[in-house]
């Protein structure tokens, strides 16, 4: 018997396992790592010692094997149902390998079928989730077709990054459905503020995501890039033709690299554009080791992921020329660190359908969305400490701010994408770092991070740079609903003014006091004319060829209506 084909393929297998499973945002632990090469090990022995039979030493086993125990392990989960599955699948492999062993011991075709055997396993995970992977995956992550997202990982493997600029580093920190009232109590918000400028009240260019963080990638508001709802109806990204600010970083020499979570922000939607590492919590499945099984560890969509594949990026990258996006979803519901079975269970949709009625019930879900933003707060209190190691808030500059607030009953709605007030299109906004000036009193506005973070670099700004503060008589706009009607507003330092889209009654005007009413609770009788008429002369975007969206996941979200 030749040993070296045996141990050729059995290596393969374990080395292509290990690729596949660094890949996704939750990598296994050294102690799962260290099952694995020891079980494969003793496979290997094992079939080195005890094989009689030329079907027994046959080479092409570790790829043969490694596809049958992943297919008997994402089988059914009936007990019964699984042993029938595994003889089933068992008999048809020692059949496959008794029919092939006689060219097992060339070396030149061991290798490619061990080889093949992992990419397939690979196929069967991905191809798994995609099916079944509210039943077993939990119901927030989602992979499109596996075919296309193993292609995209086998391409990735060969994919390096390019020596680093000489700009400054640069660090976007986002987070999802975050009230700018909660923003402020976190410890991440004081120590940013205290190294730079924080802006308590920013305003949003939306009531939503999508067209939100375009704003923020772009420097354009959500009129001019378009991305959000379709005029006809659908939802559709931003202008192609526009730049994203990883592009321009990108061409200027620096490294790139996103870790992501929510399904508006996919691949698919534009976001990776210009980054040289892209990490999304729902195109990053797991892989399930042979032996050592799904990594352990938080969910994929956990802030406690995102920040441990960003640390661990960052650990690899010089001390300047590099920006890094971090992205948290965990204030959004559903709450995955809640404990409450109220929580656990509460969607989007059940709250726009007029559940949680009583006190007990909304105030048990205001707690359990402060768990969640103190949960966030601590991630990013990690995130803050690796970027302090190396440096970064001396000679970098880091943005942090939110897409959008989160209603809870306010203004006698919930959750957000349906109302232009405060609660929802104002969110916190802190710039911290190197050669940042007082600010003025105007509002600030999340189209001015991309401005901001290109200055930083030393490209032409094309916006406000934050860094030198916003102009006392700056009005800031938003534009756009994902629910009901389309809401256009504008906002100063001291008033805001929303035009309520009504479909069957036509527009109607809001106008508040920021300064006396900072909770628009009270409209005032006359609307200043300035803001009215920057607020009207909002127009929607043109309609553009309609996206492709990953439906189940943002199902999942409260975002699209169940099957």
């Amino acid at each position: 018997m030749s040993v070296l084909p045996v141990v050729l393929g059995w290596l393969v297998v374990l080395v292509l396992e290990l690729v596949f499973a660094w890949q996704g945002m939750v990598r296994p632990t050294a102690s799962q790592v260290l099952l694995e090469v020891l079980a494969l090990g003793v496979l290997c022995g094992a079939q080195l010692r005890l094989a009689r039979a030329d079907w027994q030493r046959s080479a092409w086993w570790p790829g043969v094997l490694v596809v049958w125990v992943t297919a008997v392990a994402l089988g059914p989960t009936d007990q019964l149902d699984r042993l029938f599955y595994a003889v089933g699948t068992g008999l048809v492999a020692v059949l496959a390998v008794r029919f092939l062993s006689r060219r097992a011991e060339r070396i030149w075709l061991t290798l490619p079928v061990a080889l093949l055997g992992a990419v397939a396993a690979r196929w069967l995970v991905l191809d798994r989730a995609a099916q079944s992977d509210v039943e077993q995956f939990g119901d927030a992550i989602a992979v499109a077709d596996a075919t296309g997202r193993l292609g995209h990982e086998l391409a990735a493997m060969g994919r390096g990054q390019g020596p680093a600029g000489e700009g400054p580093p640069l660090v976007l920190i986002t987070v999802d459905t975050l009230r700018a009232d909660h923003a402020t109590e976190m410890a991440t918000w004081r120590r940013l503020l205290a190294r730079g400028q924080g802006w308590q009240r920013a305003v949003s260019t939306s009531s939503w995501t999508l067209p939100a963080v375009t704003s923020m990638h772009t420097g354009a508001s959500a009129e001019d890039h378009g991305a959000g709802v379709r005029p006809g109806g659908g939802y559709q990204l931003a202008d192609p033709e526009l730049p994203m600010l990883a592009e321009e970083l990108d061409a200027a020499g620096y490294r790139t690299a996103a870790f992501v979570t929510n399904s508006w922000l996919e691949t698919s939607m534009g976001f990776a554009r210009g980054f040289d590492v892209f990490l999304h919590s729902n195109e990053a499945f797991p892989h399930r080791l042979l032996i050592a099984g799904l990594p352990q560890g938080p969910m994929p969509v956990d802030g406690t992921a995102i920040v441990d594949r960003a640390l661990g990026w960052l650990e690899g990258q010089p001390e300047r020329g590099w920006f890094l996006w971090v992205h948290l979803v965990d204030p959004h519901m559903p709450y995955f660190n809640a404990t409450e079975p109220l929580c656990e269970n509460v969607r989007d949709g059940a709250l726009r359908g007029g559940q949680l009625t009583t006190p007990e019930e909304r105030d048990q879900l205001r707690a359990c969305y402060a768990h969640e933003v103190a949960h966030t707060d601590a991630q990013l209190e990690r995130l803050l400490d690796g970027l302090e190691a190396k440096g970064v808030l001396e000679e970098g500059l880091v943005v942090f701010t939110s897409d959008h607030g989160e209603e809870f009953w306010d203004h006698g709605g919930t959750e957000h994408g349906h109302s232009h007030h405060t609660e929802v299109v104002e969110v916190a906004l802190a710039v911290a770092g190197a050669d940042v000036a007082p600010r003025g009193r105007g509002p600030a506005s999340v189209m001015d991070v991309a401005p901001t973070l290109r200055a930083a670099a030393g490209l032409e700004s094309g916006g406000v740079d934050l860094r030198r503060g916003v102009p006392d008589d700056r009005i800031a706009t938003a534009w756009g609903n994902n629910y009901y009607r389309a809401d256009r507003s504008a906002r100063s330092a001291e008033h805001a003014v929303i035009v309520l889209g009504e479909p069957r009654t036509g527009p109607r005007v809001l106008a508040y006091d920021r300064q006396v009413d900072p909770e628009e609770r009270a409209p005032i009788e006359q609307a200043p004319v300035n803001l009215r008429e920057a607020a009207e002369g909002i127009e929607a975007p043109e309609a553009r060829a309609a996206a492709e969206l990953n439906e189940a996941s943002l199902r999942a979200l409260g975002y699209l209506p169940g099957e």
